[in-house]
């Protein structure tokens, strides 16, 4: 008897368990059908990621995704995870069945010649169950500007034919390689454009000591590094200043004093004072030379046109003793008086007509004879 009901026993332990693993092998979650980047446009301010997903769980859930991690593939030794961040992905609840886009959007004015991975992750919550991650994926980008064929992301941002090349990837290819704004393309992680190497680098946390008087570390915006002021001078410092060999000093400068990146859109850089010299006609708006704050950001001169010139070429035209500017100025005067000769004549008939009109009606009225005076005769 005893044999029967442990046998009875395990034969219901063995069925449960076997319907328990059936519900779970049936019980479907939530499938990725699709996933990558939306076409880019000139006026686009970011990238946009998508995933399309279905509904396998058999209920009505809700669902919202997240960024895990995005890394860009700056160079082939740089591969940087930290400046790049996904916004949006709340998608709401999904039917049964029912399929969905989830975008997600990395806000950039460059959103082209670049690439990477970003991996994402899809939440999902049934009335059954708490919020849950429901699979992660993994999305590919490469918007690389090339001059053979454009990436299928950029068909029609740009012609290929037209497009040159840069050695860095911190070159915009769309700007005649002209550097980029790195506050913008990196989000303020890379802020500082190195004129030597070409590439955006990381602006150093410069601490000092609150407790002091006066800051004793100070950053040194055109050569993006910390210096430390407490340091006295020493003797040998002294004997290279008085001998004017100031390369082997620990003050060290670059050849060409760039405070930051600048640009001369009508002019060329004085290597002498870092600023640009600006072709005539042009002029830079303030502040500028001695009024200007050094800064990580770029610098943008010679793009104003100059008051000052436009006002000596107006001089010059004004007194310009030519042929053809006194021709001009003959004929204006010769219009001129005879437009005044016309418009005197005019005004004398008028005068005349109006005193025959009134001498006319005091004929009429007194039966005495009028005289006017006129071209022909007298009445």
């Amino acid at each position: 008897m005893l044999k029967l009901l442990l046998l009875a026993f395990h034969v219901m332990h063995s069925d449960k368990v076997t319907c328990q693993n059936t519900d779970n092998e049936d019980k479907k979650t939530i499938a990725v059908i699709d996933k990558g980047i939306l076409p880019v446009s000139k006026k686009d301010i970011g990238l946009s990621f998508y995933v399309n997903v279905e509904n396998q769980y058999g209920e009505e859930v809700s669902l919202s995704t997240k960024m895990l991690v995005c890394c860009e593939l700056i160079t082939e030794d740089d591969n940087d995870c930290n400046h790049m961040h996904l916004v949006g992905g709340q998608m709401g609840t999904l039917a049964p069945g029912q399929r969905r886009k989830i975008t997600l959007i990395y806000v950039t004015l460059y959103p082209y010649n670049r690439k990477g991975r970003c991996g994402i992750a899809i939440y999902y919550k049934g009335s059954r169950n708490k919020m849950g991650i429901a699979v992660k994926t993994e999305i590919l980008f490469d918007t690389l500007i090339t001059n053979d064929v454009a990436p299928e992301a950029l068909r029609g941002f740009y012609d290929p034919a037209t497009v040159t090349l840069c050695d860095s990837p911190d070159q915009d290819p769309l700007n005649h390689c002209k550097p980029v704004n790195c506050h913008w393309k990196y989000g303020g992680t890379r802020s500082f454009y190195n004129e030597v190497h070409k590439r955006c680098e990381k602006v150093p946390i410069c601490t000092t000591n609150l407790e002091n008087e006066l800051p004793d570390i100070v950053y040194v915006p055109n050569i993006n590094q910390c210096k430390d002021l407490s340091v006295p001078i020493n003797e040998e410092d002294v004997k290279h200043l008085t001998r004017m060999e100031c390369d082997n000093t620990r003050f060290t400068a670059p050849d060409q004093p760039m405070i930051t990146n600048i640009e001369c859109h009508h002019g060329h850089v004085n290597l002498g004072t870092g600023f640009c010299e600006c072709d005539p006609g042009w002029t830079s708006s303030p502040p500028g030379g001695e009024d200007f704050t050094p800064s990580t950001l770029p610098y943008h001169m010679c793009t104003l046109r100059s008051s000052a010139q436009f006002t000596e070429c107006t001089a010059h035209a004004q007194t310009e003793d030519s042929p053809v500017s006194n021709l001009i100025s003959t004929v204006t005067c010769l219009v001129t008086a005879i437009m005044v000769i016309l418009f005197s004549i005019v005004t004398h008939d008028c005068w005349i007509y109006q005193e025959k009109s009134r001498a006319s009606g005091r004929r009429k009225k007194n039966h005495h004879v009028q005289f006017a005076l006129s071209k022909n005769c007298v009445y």
